[in-house]
């Protein structure tokens, strides 16, 4: 008699991790650029739904100076900031029409690195803006900070979205580092200039 085994939620994804299902048969490979476009796909459609209790009292609890009133000019800047990521990640794909073909993790780190790390730098030069554009005298400003820190570490925090690039190995260089943070910092003076 064999026995049926219930595999959990982080069995099955670890198995992926390995490259098989929860049935043993080999799992397709697919570039993380492709992974990242489904994965953030259905936020266009979360962008006017209604906000719920649980999701309300989370954010008011984690962000003070958000009320329970604030939580729809939350919910249009956190979904406003996710589209405006998405597109960006968009514009990347649209470079390269192989950059979603790509059938290995090998292949993926190799050809598509330059892409991630230009998501890196466009990504974080979008929250920079948005920080500089930021203003404590606006009546809105506790749900636009915490829109900004919540997509924030949804995007490049850890357990983000930028944290799928350790399983494809991706490594930045220091030299990439730097010039990231350098365009960062131009990016910046040009901003204090132009105010």
């Amino acid at each position: 008699m064999t026995e049926n085994i219930e595999l959990t939620e982080q069995d099955i994804a670890d198995l992926h991790k390995l490259g098989v299902d929860a049935e043993g048969h080999e799992v397709p490979y697919h570039p993380l650029l492709r992974v990242w476009k489904e994965l953030l796909a259905p936020a266009a459609e979360e962008a006017e739904a209604k906000v719920t209790p649980l999701w309300a009292s989370r954010i008011v609890a984690s962000h003070p100076g958000v009320e329970f009133k604030d939580m729809n000019t939350f919910r249009d800047e956190y979904y406003g900031l996710i589209a405006e990521l998405v597109h960006v990640l968009h514009e990347e794909i649209d470079t390269d029409e192989d950059c979603l073909t790509y059938v290995s993790i090998e292949e993926d780190n190799e050809h598509n690195r330059h892409h991630y790390l230009n998501l890196i730098r466009d990504w974080q030069l979008t929250f920079l803006k948005r920080e500089l554009e930021w203003t404590c005298t606006d009546p809105d400003a506790g749900p636009k900070l915490a829109a900004i820190g919540e997509v924030h570490k949804m995007f490049l925090g850890q357990d983000g979205v930028i944290g799928f690039l350790d399983n494809i190995r991706f490594e930045m260089a220091d030299e990439d580092k730097m010039d990231i943070t350098a365009q960062l910092e131009e990016f910046r003076a040009q901003w204090t200039e132009e105010a």
